[in-house]
């Protein structure tokens, strides 16, 4: 919650005295809360933590490049991506999913391989449209 809030001296204080040791979804979450508000010096604390409990999970990396991206620093993105490379972390492609009449239907990110791809993308141009938004190709 202090992370969340902003007070992201005092998260980094509590999870530096907790008597026992924090896991990497904590110190994911807080490097998450330092994306959201910007501090870098403590978004590295972090990422070298989660990165040292479990350094194969792409999300650190992902964090951690978005940190430095928000903040111009395109460098350092580039050692987090070459980071990934050598350590052979791949980020998993975004997706989504809805139940919808007979079943779960899944979308992955760009994906047009779905059998009622036309009706789907003809429905989201007509919201758009609604909504005053361009529309979708």
């Amino acid at each position: 919650m202090f992370g969340h809030a902003g007070l992201l001296n005092q998260a980094y204080g509590l999870l530096s005295e907790m008597p026992i040791e924090a896991n990497s979804v904590v110190w994911r979450t807080f490097l998450a809360a330092c994306l959201l508000h910007g501090d870098a010096n403590l978004a590295k604390i972090a990422a070298r933590k989660v990165i040292d409990l479990e350094p194969e999970h792409c999300g650190s990396y992902v964090l951690m490049s978005n940190v430095y991206g928000t903040l111009g620093q395109n460098e350092e993105v580039s050692d987090v991506r070459l980071n990934m490379r050598q350590q052979n972390v791949k980020k998993t492609p975004g997706c989504s999913w809805i139940e919808f009449g007979d079943g779960v239907h899944v979308f992955g990110t760009g994906d047009r391989a779905h059998p009622d791809e036309d009706s789907i993308y003809s429905e989201l141009n007509s919201l758009y449209m609604s909504m005053g938004l361009c529309h979708m190709t």
